[in-house]
């Protein structure tokens, strides 16, 4: 089998960086708001939460575990598993529905949903370019649906680790 040509790898590795971004805007989302989970009452502006308090608890608790899920998922997409897309989409489905309604109950009750909104954003948009790499054409050349040989699956990983610290470790400068 050849090498898929430069497109298809630079989509695949951009798609795996996409969801390991997701996977950590949701697990550090579901993490940050542990405080207004279960202490709103005690930040100024998160006091208008406190009667949403227990479905931040949910989200809390339902965004750790579709981030750790996330993990998994996309270890498969990249091993070629099977049911491994499968699995993303469920991830990408739940992650965004948590974040959206944190989204939602954020901008009626407090106002503003910072920082919640740019993880909506990066979810939906990760969404988009996983359903997009699912079109035939281009699933038949990029590769996920096969095991790979050589080293394209640990470029993708390696790259997904390297953009993702950086975007993370940049935040304050684009969020």
């Amino acid at each position: 089998m050849t090498k898929p040509p430069f497109i298809f790898r630079f989509l695949q590795a951009i798609g795996v960086i996409l969801l390991s971004l997701t996977i950590a805007m949701t697990l550090l989302g579901g993490i940050g708001t542990t405080c207004v989970a279960f202490a709103a009452e005690n930040f100024g502006s998160m006091a208008a939460l406190v009667p949403v308090k227990p479905v931040f608890q949910i989200l809390v608790f339902v965004s750790i575990i579709a981030g750790i899920a996330g993990i998994f998922s996309t270890v498969c997409l990249v091993k070629a598993r099977k049911h491994a897309y499968a699995q993303v989409l469920l991830f990408l489905l739940i992650a965004g529905v948590a974040s959206a309604i944190q989204f939602y109950f954020s901008a009626t009750l407090r106002g503003s949903t910072a920082p919640n909104s740019m993880r909506l954003y990066v979810t939906v948009f990760t969404l988009l370019i996983v359903l997009l790499i699912r079109l035939p054409g281009i699933w038949a050349k990029i590769g996920f649906d096969r095991p790979g040989k050589g080293k394209s699956p640990e470029l993708a990983g390696g790259a997904a680790l390297f953009v993702s610290g950086l975007l993370t470790a940049a935040t304050p400068l684009w969020a």
